[in-house]
């Protein structure tokens, strides 16, 4: 996680890193467990209101260039930290209750349905630190040391995916 690089490179989310970093080890353990995948369906796997469109024709999904083949309750557990995680970290339970509903899930599930989330949300963050770090363009370097400062911030954590499946 590349923290004492931040740290001696002074990276104003270097402090925000380290705290961070307790919450990031027990998020990589809520994997399931290995060669579990359950069957995969073809999936969008960034269902975010930006890729959303309505039209005369009804709903759209665009920009599927993350799309791939994941267990469809993978999908789901995305879409739970997606729309029912708010910027400042808070669950609402009201959100993650009604898509569940909408997406029919009945079954009783467990943390590993947020595998592809959790998994998408620690390379998004290794990734916007590496950037503010590395890249070779300013600017870059100031738009991803912003992100890396509000994903430390206020990081995705076992406690909130535990609030989700509560509300469920």
């Amino acid at each position: 996680w590349r923290e004492g690089q931040a740290r001696a490179a002074k990276a104003p989310f270097a402090e925000a890193l380290t705290a961070a970093l307790p919450g990031i080890i027990d998020l990589v353990g809520t994997a399931p467990p290995e060669g579990f995948m359950g069957p995969c369906v073809l999936s969008h796997c960034d269902l975010n209101a930006g890729n959303i469109w309505t039209g005369q024709c009804g709903l759209a999904l665009i920009d599927w260039e993350h799309a791939g083949d994941i267990p469809p309750l993978w999908e789901l557990g995305a879409g739970l930290v997606t729309w029912a995680i708010g910027p400042d970290g808070a669950v609402d339970a009201g959100a993650a209750n009604a898509l569940a509903r909408g997406y029919g899930a009945a079954c009783a599930l467990d943390i590993g349905v947020f595998a592809g989330a959790v998994s998408a949300h620690l390379n998004w963050s290794l990734n916007r630190a590496h950037a503010a770090l590395t890249h070779r363009d300013a600017d870059e370097r100031a738009r991803a040391a912003d992100e890396a400062c509000k994903l430390f911030a206020t990081p995705l954590g076992v406690n909130q995916l535990n609030l989700l499946l509560d509300a469920l």
